[in-house]
């Protein structure tokens, strides 16, 4: 997914809060998840939090702001993938993170 709310809708855009609350207003549901997606959130989610929490599986770690732990390229070269943006920040508004 590569979106940027300011580079769609402009720089001038409200709080995050003032446009929840005026989307609420509105009807529009667009950046609301509705009960059955949060609950299939859970169900996804939910027994990898537990797996971690039993020490079953190792919780990769990674400096906030980077790109994610090194194992996540390590699973992509093993299927032959790629990162879609290859390490460059998508969003021209917010800095650049460099690559690992």
């Amino acid at each position: 997914m590569d979106f940027c709310y300011s580079e769609q809708f402009g720089e001038n855009t409200s709080s995050d809060y003032q446009r929840v609350l005026v989307d609420a207003l509105r009807g529009d549901k667009t950046l609301f998840a509705t009960s059955e997606e949060v609950l299939q959130s859970w169900r996804i989610v939910d027994p990898v939090l537990q797996a971690w929490q039993a020490d079953q599986v190792p919780l990769r770690k990674y400096l906030n702001g980077g790109w994610g732990p090194r194992a996540a390229d390590k699973m992509l070269r093993e299927v032959d993938g790629r990162w879609q943006n290859g390490g460059q920040h998508v969003c021209s508004v917010h800095p650049k993170i460099t690559k690992r």
